[in-house]
């Protein structure tokens, strides 16, 4: 869509994104006219403005909150914020500020507001690493519907204690965005995260048929209803997406897919496990060492041999790797059987702490001489999570089987299987299920199924395990 003649490019994005390592690519996308037209909110503001002034420091997500609040530090995720580097900051520079900029006018739209802002940081020292610089300098309009829910709103309203006639023009900023997507031909959106600024995109774009361009990042479930949850193909059903247009839903965390994209390929986490996965992860290493010389391996403790180290069978330091890595090569983990007499995987912890909530199976045929020829096969089965909504219990030929279900899973893992077969344009799908041992889990997996690949073009049906098999 960048490209694309005619295309007013939109980005959205949440306040967390400027507290992050990622404010430097948002940064790089306005200054290299990749984006007409940005709506965020007054987060955003707040940090890309902090963050000229003062520093932020790394921490981690188990730190001591209380501890941090007696020592004038806010968290943010694994980033510490100190108070002197956030409202104060904000307060001795803000408020000067806005002396000169309302010292000629009573109201100003979100937009005109920001952009006189950026004007006035041409003078501070490191202004070329912000946002609302670049953004005045590029011409890039920055609306903030929320404007009040934050630092920067704050620093206005106090500013209005003294200055009584002051007045927000938020219709103004309302004139603009509908002219500008009704005067564009076509229409593209990068939205990052959902809220207020996500749906300001789509909101107004319904309003000349929809977007014809949007790629969605997010982190947030579907099954709960929540905007921040719903996929671009809700979106078509309101019309504020076209239902021809190039569209895809990015299920992860941006800060983590900015990594993996740099990190995936050259950095892979090993861990060896138990019994014979020292073995068979060794051989896996071997084979990457003679097809790949550009890959560093990064060696990782789980199961028995960290409980040996550290006394955890799933160590912190290997959380942290696993998340730097963005991909693992891992080994068979035994089972433990804990203290209170429960038995817990390791290896299931760290998939639940990771989020790896579907398992992804691809079979291609890379040579005729090997496999069958054609075959392009890809397999999706949900990973457990923790809770169940079905236990069901089966005994078969004295044994006895017990599956624990979360609808949650089912649905996870459909949206990731329908998100893969848009991106690769697959048109034929199957639902494999077991009802003649597991009836009622079965008949979830159908329904959503049924609910996510019935309204679609692909031909799609439901089989029992055996007759697909034969």
């Amino acid at each position: 869509m960048v490209k694309k003649e005619g295309c007013l490019n939109i980005l959205s994005f949440p306040a967390c994104i400027m507290a992050t390592g990622t404010r430097g690519v948002i940064v790089d996308m306005v200054k290299n006219h990749m984006v007409d037209l940005i709506i965020t909110t007054c987060g955003c503001l707040d940090h890309d403005l902090s963050r000229l002034y003062a520093a932020y420091y790394k921490g981690d997500f188990m730190m001591d909150d209380a501890l941090l609040r007696e020592n004038d530090v806010s968290r943010l995720g694994n980033v510490l914020v100190p108070d002197d580097c956030y409202g104060y900051v904000l307060e001795d520079n803000l408020l000067p500020m806005f002396d000169e900029i309302f010292a000629e006018t009573q109201s100003m739209s979100t937009h005109e507001i920001i952009d006189k802002v950026g004007e006035k940081l041409a003078n501070v020292k490191g202004h070329e690493d912000s946002l609302l610089y670049w953004a005045h300098v590029n011409n890039v309009p920055i609306v903030v519907p929320g404007i009040t829910d934050g630092s920067f709103g704050c620093q206005l309203w106090m500013y209005y204690q003294t200055h009584r006639k002051l007045r927000i023009d938020l219709f103004a900023d309302e004139q603009m965005l509908s002219e500008m997507t009704n005067d564009a031909k076509y229409t593209g959106a990068i939205i990052i995260g959902g809220g207020i600024s996500k749906h300001h995109v789509i909101w107004w774009n319904q309003f000349r048929g929809g977007l014809d361009y949007c790629i969605y990042l997010t982190t947030a479930e579907e099954y709960d209803g929540s905007l921040s949850g719903a996929r671009i193909r809700e979106a078509v059903s309101w019309g504020k997406v076209k239902s021809d247009a190039k569209k895809m839903t990015v299920e992860g965390d941006l800060r983590r897919r900015r990594q993996q994209g740099a990190l995936r390929m050259n950095k892979i986490l090993v861990l060896p496990g138990d019994g014979i996965g020292p073995s068979i992860i060794g051989s896996a290493v071997e084979v990457i060492g003679a097809v790949a010389d550009d890959i560093e391996l990064v060696h990782g403790e789980i199961g028995f041999s960290a409980y040996e180290a550290s006394g955890q069978h799933l160590p912190f330091e290997t959380l942290d790797l696993a998340g730097e890595c963005g991909t693992t090569l891992c080994g068979p983990v035994r089972t433990v059987k804990e203290n209170n007499g429960a038995y817990r995987n390791p290896l299931e912890t760290l998939k639940a702490q990771l989020d790896l909530y579907a398992m992804v199976r691809r079979f291609t045929t890379f040579s005729p001489d090997i496999g069958r020829e054609g075959m392009d096969i890809t397999l999706w089965a949900s990973n457990n999570q923790p809770g169940q909504d079905i236990v069901e219990t089966r005994d078969i030929d004295g044994i006895t089987l017990t599956k624990y279900i979360r609808s949650s899973s089912y649905s996870r893992m459909m949206a990731r299987a329908l998100t893969d077969m848009e991106m690769c344009g697959g048109t034929k799908v199957k639902c494999i299920t077991r009802e003649d041992i597991f009836p009622e889990s079965s008949d979830l997996f159908e329904e959503s199924f049924n609910s996510l690949f019935g309204s679609t073009d692909m031909e799609a049906r439901c089989v029992n395990v055996s007759r697909w098999a034969s």
